[in-house]
């Protein structure tokens, strides 16, 4: 076989020497490139050139008009608008003594969406005292912003801050707390979560408490940790205000009460204490044997007042000049009246219009009154405040009672009504037809709120002072030796009131003549009027049932606290030790 010759030259040519099937190739190439028509080919560049267009537009949009979307789209992601709750204005009593306040407080959220495995928040169930399975619960939410816990204390927010777990976060708002407990439940009311009033004096005042909100706008990252904050309108605080009650004598009260009711077994109990100058309520408090019930009785609750009317009925035909203190009425126990017969407990015989006072005589009572029209009877008891709501006086569910018209007025309901059925009242309202007796016959609006010092409070002149001076002397004699209502009396204090026991209605069936609702109405000290008193218990089922005996010593009570509070200079001897200190 003859060798192959070789030499570098031949070599480099057949590496250089391209072959015969390439050139073939690259010709045809070249005919297909020269076979496109000259009008695809623009078309080509056309549509490549439209493309950069719209590229182009498209970028000058993102830049120019089309930013502001594109930037909000991107805040949304990072920025977060927040409300910046305010802080609620404080309730606090006439000394200033705090019943309402809010405390800085704070709620753990979750954002679903930036969480990571549940298994990370085993910590955060521990420090919030929930299962686990309530977390997950959450993190299923299609919100993006969803409550674990609010109102949390200081010490558990720290805590689950240092977790520093994704999609966990916390937001500040405040605890409302009430310092002054029980006696004040049912006057104050209650806040929602957002602090917004909704019942009592929280709801009533809520305007002027709540303040208004702020706003912020925070920057986070992805895992929710605030990286900055901006805040664009400053939060408003609420504010404080002083109410008339004095928290010594609101909680001396309630306590009365409380002692009392449970003594006789009642279902609950009410009192409410005015100033006869001013017309300020010191004292407001409500009881009941049920204590979820939280209603503020003393100031909504009408009933039939039963005999602690009977004081207001004489000042009219007082004032009307149809009786004097001394004109005689015949009693002999048993009077029929309009078809009707008309009882006291015992024959009393002949007595005068004090003595039918003195001894709560139903039958002087239904004489006395027959001798005013419908009409004068009835603009007589409406300018003391009945069947009609207390002015300016703002509270939620407050009433005016149940008061016939004088063309509704028939003899008997008009008999009815000087001894206490057929109307019915808040203690309110007999509370401020009292205090006028006692600020020498002049009506003063009631509030709850404390007077500037030194102000002026007008009033109307309901009555003569004569014939509040009268009255009062007439209450006097119910609580001396003869009187229902002895056990009223107070130590070195000259007081006055009127005992009064009435059926309980119940709705459907009438009158129940085993249940009753005990009271008792007065003023004190009497050389100089301060205070107006009424006390009500609502069906006492244990022991006595008589106002003189279950309601009279708590007015006792209350009276003897008031005075030492206000420091009232005794107005009479010392007395026997088994009156009220």
């Amino acid at each position: 076989m003859r060798p192959i010759a070789c030499n570098r030259r031949n070599f480099a040519n057949r590496l250089t020497m391209p072959s015969k099937r390439y050139i073939a190739h690259s010709q045809s190439f070249a005919n297909t490139i020269g076979s496109f028509h000259p009008g695809r080919s623009r078309f080509l560049v056309f549509l490549i050139t439209l493309c950069f267009l719209g590229l182009a537009i498209r970028a000058i949009w993102i830049a120019g008009p089309g930013n502001a979307f594109y930037q909000q789209q991107g805040d949304l992601r990072v920025r977060r608008q927040l409300d910046v709750p305010p802080t609620r204005g404080r309730i606090l009593d006439r000394n200033g003594h705090t019943l309402a306040q809010s405390l800085p407080a704070g709620a753990i959220y979750l954002s679903p969406r930036q969480m990571v495995s549940s298994d990370k928040y085993t910590g955060l169930a521990e420090a919030l005292g929930m299962p686990l399975t309530e977390i997950e619960a959450a993190s299923a939410s299609d919100r993006g912003f969803v409550y674990l816990r609010r109102q949390t204390d200081a010490a558990t927010l720290e805590q689950v801050k240092t977790l520093a777990l994704p999609g966990v976060g916390t937001v500040r708002e405040f605890k409302r707390v009430y310092p002054s407990g029980p006696p004040f439940d049912a006057l104050l009311g209650l806040v929602n979560l957002d602090g917004i009033g909704i019942e009592g004096l929280e709801l009533a005042l809520n305007d002027r408490l709540k303040g208004a909100r702020g706003r912020s706008v925070v920057e986070k990252d992805r895992l929710g940790n605030i990286l900055s904050q901006l805040v664009i309108a400053e939060a408003e605080d609420g504010g404080d205000i002083h109410l008339s009650i004095d928290e010594r004598l609101q909680t001396a009260t309630y306590q009365a009460l409380q002692q009392a009711s449970e003594t006789v077994k009642a279902r609950s109990s009410l009192a409410v204490v005015t100033d006869v100058k001013t017309g300020e309520i010191l004292a407001a408090a409500s009881w009941h044997a049920d204590s979820s019930k939280r209603r503020a009785a003393a100031l909504i609750d009408a009933f039939e007042p039963g005999s602690i009317i009977k004081p207001l009925i004489v000042a009219g035909a007082l004032e009307l000049k149809r009786v004097a203190p001394d004109t005689l009425i015949e009693t002999n126990g048993r009077f029929d009246f309009a078809g009707a017969k008309i009882t006291d407990v015992r024959n009393f015989g002949q007595l005068s219009v004090a003595g039918v006072i003195e001894k709560s005589s139903n039958i002087g009572m239904v004489k006395i009154v027959s001798r005013l029209s419908p009409d004068e009877l009835w603009t007589h008891m409406h300018a003391l405040g009945f069947g009609r709501k207390a002015d300016s006086f703002p509270f939620p569910g407050l009433g005016s009672g149940r008061m016939h018209s004088a063309r509704g007025m028939t003899p008997i309901t008009q008999a009815t009504m000087a001894y206490g059925y057929g109307l019915t009242a808040s203690a309110l309202q007999i509370a401020q037809a009292y205090a006028a007796i006692g600020n020498r016959g002049q009506l003063i609006p009631l509030t709850l709120e404390r007077r500037p010092a030194g102000s002026e409070t007008r009033g109307t002149q309901v009555l003569t002072p004569a014939t509040a001076e009268a009255v009062l002397a007439m209450l006097e004699r119910v609580t001396g030796a003869g009187g229902s209502g002895r056990q009223a009396r107070v130590n070195e204090y000259r007081v006055g009131g009127k005992t009064g026991t009435a059926y309980l209605h119940v709705p459907g069936r009438g009158y129940d003549k085993k249940r009753y609702r005990a009271s008792f109405a007065g003023v004190a000290p009497l050389s100089a009027p301060e205070i107006a008193v009424v006390v009500s218990v609502e069906d006492p089922s244990e022991g006595s049932h008589f106002g003189g005996k279950v309601a009279a010593p708590i007015f006792a009570q209350i009276v003897s606290r008031a005075m030492q509070l206000r420091h009232v200079v005794p107005d009479a001897p010392p007395a026997e030790a088994n009156i009220a200190r």
